[in-house]
């Protein structure tokens, strides 16, 4: 998601995803950066 869209952010965080890294230039019509994210899962 695009690194500046603060409810997604906020949203997946509530459904346990972390911040793993900034993509740079990930979007090509704007060329925004994205955070990717890694979700917590439990284990079974």
């Amino acid at each position: 998601m695009k690194r500046d869209n603060e409810r997604a952010i906020s949203l997946y965080q509530t459904l346990k995803f972390d911040l793993l890294r900034v993509r740079r230039h990930y979007y090509q019509d704007d060329g925004a950066d994205a955070w990717e994210m890694v979700a917590k899962l439990a284990p079974n």
